[in-house]
């Protein structure tokens, strides 16, 4: 059921790094990454010799020395591709974004989940 397959959304954005903060050192915890978006693809005949992303963006790193966190990845968005026939040798693909570093011994952030690619090839109708 293709109606069905067209509903999906948007990736998450990454949650941001912890901050802090003593009387006299700070740190600042990194941004978190955005989301990828939808991407949808209808057509004759897709000729892809290239990439089709719709992968989340990478944690923003933390800054300062009191140990603040790195900011989580953004997760995969959603491709969708319905064709009747595709060629070429290029990639699909809506993988998380990896979390951004921490400083000064502060952790990283965590990756951003996978999203979803879903091919539909229909076939000379």
């Amino acid at each position: 059921n293709i109606s069905a397959i067209i509903c999906f959304g948007y990736g998450a954005g990454g949650g941001g790094g912890a901050a802090r903060t003593a009387s006299y050192i700070t740190g600042t915890g990194g941004k978190g990454g955005a989301g990828g978006g939808h991407i949808q693809i209808i057509c004759k005949e897709l000729f892809n010799a290239g990439i089709i992303s719709s992968s989340g963006q990478p944690g923003g790193v933390a800054k300062g020395d009191y140990s603040p966190g790195g900011g989580g990845g953004g997760g995969g968005g959603a491709v969708l591709v319905i064709a009747d026939a595709i060629v070429g040798k290029g990639t699909i693909s809506a993988v998380g974004g990896i979390g951004g570093s921490g400083a000064a011994g502060g952790a990283a952030g965590a990756n951003g989940g996978d999203g979803i690619v879903v091919i539909k090839q229909l076939g000379a109708l």
